[in-house]
Order: structure tokens, then C-alpha cells, then sequence
């Protein structure tokens, strides 16, 4: 039976070096951008692709194959960065509820576990995560 989902162990570190050398010279695909957060238990800088989905105008981080560590490491900073090419912005994290999720995770083809919401325009925004895809016929609240 064949693997579906993300690709594994060598091959993803190798895409995700190529696309972060990419995304540090501001080049890519449209959407892409490089989240860092700061590790929960080492302190340390932890830098990957991720994509970036518009919405009404509101921005949102998918995560296509589960909860991956950089969504711990969010959660227990309070706090990303998101980078490409020279410009580079640092956001303030909370929670989404699933049924907020829902129309952005059934907007998108992935099978994402995660979601983050930026909130108004200023000089940080807010953004929300939230935790399994909810079912495509949950009231979107």
C-alpha cells in the first residue's frame, strides 16, 4: 500500500532545506513563508516552510499533516516569526476554536490540524491556532 501524506524523514529535510534557502533570498512559490519559533525545551531558533492561506483579507496558517512541532513550539513561546526574502514579522499567538477553523480548513485542500488566524492590522497581529480539522458539516458557528 502506498504512504500518502507528507514526505518522510530525508527526503522532507531535504525539500524543506531547499525551500528555506529559497524563501531566505525571497523567492518560491506564492503562499510560502519561513515560521520560527523558539524550541520549548531546547531555547534554540527553529526555522520551517509554511503555507500561508488569505482569507477575507486575514491570513491563516495551515499545517497539511498534523499537529508538527512547530505548532508546540508556538504554543509555548507565544509567539512566531514569519520570513520572506528581507521582510520578516513577529506575531502574537492564541487559540482558535475548531468551529472558527472549519471555514478556513474546509476552504483548503489539505487535511490540516492546525490553523492560525492573524487578526487586525498594526504593528503585531494576533494569531489564533486551533486543534483537530473539525467535519466538513459542523456549523461554522
Amino acid at each position: 500500500m502506498a504512504r500518502t501524506g507528507a514526505p518522510r524523514g530525508a527526503v522532507r529535510r531535504m525539500l524543506n532545506a531547499m525551500m528555506t534557502a529559497m524563501l531566505r533570498r525571497g523567492l518560491g512559490p506564492p503562499g510560502i513563508w519561513l515560521l520560527t519559533t523558539r524550541g520549548r525545551k531546547t531555547g534554540r531558533q527553529r526555522t520551517t516552510p509554511v503555507s500561508l492561506v488569505d482569507m477575507d483579507g486575514t491570513r491563516y496558517v495551515v499545517s497539511p499533516y498534523g499537529t508538527p512541532a512547530w505548532v508546540h513550539n508556538a504554543r509555548a513561546a507565544g509567539e512566531v516569526t514569519l520570513q520572506r526574502g528581507k521582510r520578516a514579522e513577529t506575531l502574537s499567538i492564541a487559540e482558535l476554536e475548531p468551529e472558527q477553523a472549519a471555514p478556513i480548513l474546509n476552504s483548503t485542500s489539505s487535511t490540516s490540524a492546525s490553523c492560525a488566524r492573524g487578526s487586525t492590522p498594526g504593528p503585531r497581529r494576533r494569531w489564533r491556532r486551533s486543534s483537530p480539522r473539525p467535519q466538513a458539516t459542523r456549523s461554522s458557528g
